[in-house]
Formats: structure tokens, sequence, C-alpha cells
């Protein structure tokens, strides 16, 4: 998990292309990375969390958008290890 594989990532750009990013959220990659964050974040909303809230997540955001960094889809850190 965190590193999406150079096939995978080609997916993935053909996908943001084709305005068809949807799709990679069916795919079990993404499904096996959201379910990690959701139990290392005891399925805490993060953000609730930093305003003394407490809401369940249900929603995984990506470490940069989708379009902008595709090769960090599956990343649990940006490329700076934050």
């Amino acid at each position: 998990m965190g590193q999406i594989s150079p096939v995978r990532l080609k997916e993935l750009e053909q996908l943001i292309v084709q305005g068809n990013r949807a799709a990679f959220y069916s795919w079990t990659e993404w499904d096996r990375a959201r379910e990690h964050v959701l139990h290392h974040d005891h399925y805490e909303c993060q953000y609730c969390k930093q305003k003394g809230r407490y809401k369940k997540a249900l929603i995984v955001h990506h470490v940069h958008h989708l379009e902008h960094r595709p090769d960090l889809a599956l990343s649990l850190y940006d490329d700076n290890g934050n």
C-alpha cells in the first residue's frame, strides 16, 4: 500500500484524461488504502477532530488532488513524508 504500480498509474492517468476518475474508486487498491486510513484514524473525521468535534469518518482524502499527483493516489503521505 502507498505506491501505485506503473501499470495502474498509466490506467489512472487515462481515466483522468477520459474524465472518468470515479472508476478509480472501485479499484481494490483504493479500497484497501481507504480502509487502512479509516482504521488508523479510528473512523474519526480528522478535520472535525482538529476543531475539537467528533464525527464518524466515511471519506478519505488524497494527500494531493488526484488530477495533480496521480502518482500519489494510494499514498498515505505526500512525497515529503508529511
